[in-house]
């Protein structure tokens, strides 16, 4: 019930212009993660990084597109997970290779024999 709450007030916001339009597509990602609802999930959060700044704001555009890997490892889309994951580990966007390791968002994808090998890579671990 909480979460088709949390969608109702995320779809609700879609048309609040406080906030950027990457951020309110994100939260109504976020909501249709925890309703099972995968599919829409993830292309509502590439439709967020879609809309996210790409050269004015690559911090903002980083944290979406973690984000938007968050979803993927949670709706089970390991190949497109792991192949973000290695974009965004050679970049300062906030993922590291022992948070990973450890954090449950990633728990999913853990066992993964493409997302083993990239966390195994030093040069994933090389500072930025």
């Amino acid at each position: 019930e909480a979460a088709r709450m949390a969608l109702t007030l995320a779809e609700g916001a879609r048309s609040d212009q406080t906030y950027p339009i990457h951020r309110r597509e994100m939260r109504v990602a976020e909501s249709l993660v925890r309703l099972d609802r995968f599919d829409e999930a993830v292309g509502t959060a590439q439709r967020a990084v879609d809309a996210a700044p790409e050269k004015s704001d690559l911090l903002a555009r980083w944290r979406c597109e973690v984000e938007l890997v968050a979803v993927c490892a949670q709706a089970g889309r390991n190949q497109q997970c792991i192949e973000l994951l290695a974009k965004l580990l050679r970049v300062p966007s906030g993922l590291t290779v022992p948070m990973l390791k450890v954090d449950p968002t990633w728990d999913n994808v853990r066992e993964d024999a493409a997302l083993k090998a990239l966390l195994a890579d030093p040069k994933n671990s090389a500072p930025l």
